[in-house]
């Protein structure tokens, strides 16, 4: 998934509204069944990677969930909008390798030209994995692939 800040501008460069994003993902997926494998808040867009746990979470429901929720707080505080109104979205095939996507997600501020090594940006991570195993993971597969 990837979900853009409105009229993208850089909103989630904001440290508080990064952990605000954080925050919503890891409790609504949480209470959705859905693992969020794999996330990388950038300065205009958020990158994900869920997991159904059950095979029957609904992920748009979920997403427009997440969306309510930050978007609700965040404009309570500045007023403004968060979101833009769509998102794009991809869904993995059991038989798609996952791995070269999270390399993708979590080497996005490097390719971005924000940091030099991904270990340096502070706002991406797992409800599952340790950034440790995910830089096992990343270093194992490269730079990654774009989903689609």
């Amino acid at each position: 998934m990837t979900l853009c800040s409105h009229k993208r501008t850089p909103l989630f460069a904001d440290p508080t509204v990064a952990d605000l994003l954080v925050d919503c993902c890891s409790r609504i997926f949480s209470d959705m069944d859905l693992e969020l494998t794999v996330y990388c808040v950038m300065p205009d867009h958020l990158h994900l990677l869920l997991t159904s746990l059950d095979g029957g979470a609904e992920i748009r429901q979920a997403i427009e969930r997440l969306k309510q929720a930050a978007g609700f707080v965040h404009r309570r505080i500045s007023g403004q909008p968060l979101w833009q109104r769509s998102f794009f979205d991809y869904t993995l095939r059991s038989d798609d390798a996952r791995d070269p996507v999270i390399a993708y997600i979590v080497n996005n501020p490097m390719r971005a030209g924000l940091v030099t090594r991904p270990e340096h940006w502070p706002f991406w991570g797992s409800t599952h994995w340790s950034r440790e195993d995910l830089l096992e993971t990343i270093a194992a597969v490269g730079p990654g692939r774009r989903p689609g």
